[in-house]
């Protein structure tokens, strides 16, 4: 062994000379911590010796010789080693593959840092997480560059080429807090989702907007305009509803025709409602939706207004005032209709994000917002790219 190592000896027998208590918790991780910085030091002498072809004070006339330590931290498995003495060269470079695995490690820590900020976690808990689970807490620089490579994470994703290969769009939003000088402001994110002519699902875009009118759902679907979303596919766009989204996507892709969302209408339909009503009331309704095609549905529409239009004459003018774009999806192909006549699956996303800033609040900014909603629609995406194709799309249609 090269003179001035530090000798290895047995982790087990080391851990032999603790009692029950020193067994658990921090004791045993510090235990793990020093004999591994042992083993790491004592290897990388070892590497150094290899390199060289000769033990410590055998010289030769040409060529590298040792040049002493430097010390660098480590973060590991077992937590952060520190004060790491690594091996140098006076001349030549020291071939450092034994940091290969441990940089694997960081790259994992780095990947759960971006998980925790996915998660909306701020950078101060982040650092309290990691220093509780791995023993160490990265420094200021180490988060700073993490959060910069998720942010410009993020802008890719919404720079990115879309295509052209879509056939049904649904555009939907959904309200969070940001915590906005002089006091927290209500912002609306506006959100995309699209279905394939192969029948895969897709989250395109979103964007934090204040407020959800007409002019903001412009830019938002000019932006996906211009990233190669023109509509010369499009089928069908389905909405809530809301008069500033209708308006934009008429403006956006003006040969497409527009379905408003079943569920959306309903909703509004029972706020007409007396509550006795009510259950037997909206049975009713769905049967119109339910037809096998627009006569059907037209007929089941008379039915049921004659039934409740004297007990309940707004719900009816609620429901009669949009029939006709409630009935778009029954020119699609019948395996899709129960797809596109509502938003649902652009519903079940918003449902996951509200389930998500439940507990936060309030962003604290507009990109932490951004980092959140990003980190949903990625899992998501990366959800539905792994699936097959929907089932609707693999039958005859």
């Amino acid at each position: 062994m090269p003179a001035g190592t530090i000798p290895l000896c047995s982790l087990n027998g080391l851990l032999e000379g603790l009692d029950q208590d020193d067994r658990e918790g921090d004791a045993l991780l510090s235990v793990a911590r020093r004999h591994l910085k042992m083993l790491m030091e004592t290897s990388l002498e070892l590497g150094r010796t290899a390199q060289l072809g000769r033990v410590r004070y055998a010289r030769r006339a040409e060529g590298a010789y040792r040049n002493g330590y430097y010390e660098r931290d480590l973060e590991t498995g077992f937590g952060l080693i520190r004060q790491l003495r690594v091996p140098r060269l006076r001349r030549g470079r020291l071939e450092q593959r034994f940091f290969e695995r441990y940089q694997r490690r960081r790259r994992e820590v780095e990947r759960f840092v971006r998980a925790l900020f996915f998660a909306g976690v701020s950078t101060r808990a982040v650092a309290e997480v990691l220093e509780i689970l791995l023993g160490f807490a990265p420094s200021a620089s180490t988060v700073s560059k993490i959060v910069a490579a998720i942010d410009r994470e993020v802008a890719q994703f919404h720079a990115r080429m879309l295509g052209d290969d879509y056939i049904y769009l649904f555009l939907d939003g959904l309200t969070v807090t940001l915590k906005e000088a002089p006091v927290a402001q209500k912002r609306l994110v506006l959100v995309a989702y699209a279905i394939t002519s192969a029948g895969k699902r897709r989250l395109l875009d979103f964007r934090v907007a204040a407020s959800e009118s007409r002019e903001e759902w412009e830019r938002f679907l000019l932006s996906l305009r211009e990233r190669g979303l023109l509509g010369a596919n499009l089928r069908l766009i389905t909405t809530d509803g809301g008069k500033g989204v209708r308006g934009a996507a008429a403006d956006a892709y003006p040969h497409t025709p527009y379905q408003l969302c079943w569920v959306h209408k309903l909703r509004n339909v029972a706020g007409y409602l007396h509550r006795a009503n009510e259950q037997a009331c909206l049975q009713g309704a769905r049967q119109i939706y339910l037809a096998a095609n627009r006569r059907g549905a037209l007929h089941a529409f008379q039915q049921w207004k004659s039934l409740w239009e004297k007990a309940e004459p707004e719900a009816v003018a609620c429901l009669a005032r949009d029939l006709e774009v409630l009935l778009t999806f029954l020119a699609c192909p019948v395996a899709h209709r129960r797809l596109v006549r509502t938003t649902n699956y652009i519903e079940r996303l918003i449902l996951e994000l509200r389930r998500r800033t439940r507990l936060m609040g309030a962003f604290a900014h507009k990109p932490s917002c951004e980092r959140l909603f990003y980190g949903v629609i990625r899992r998501l995406n990366n959800r539905w790219d792994d699936r097959k194709p929907l089932t609707a799309f693999t039958q005859n249609t």
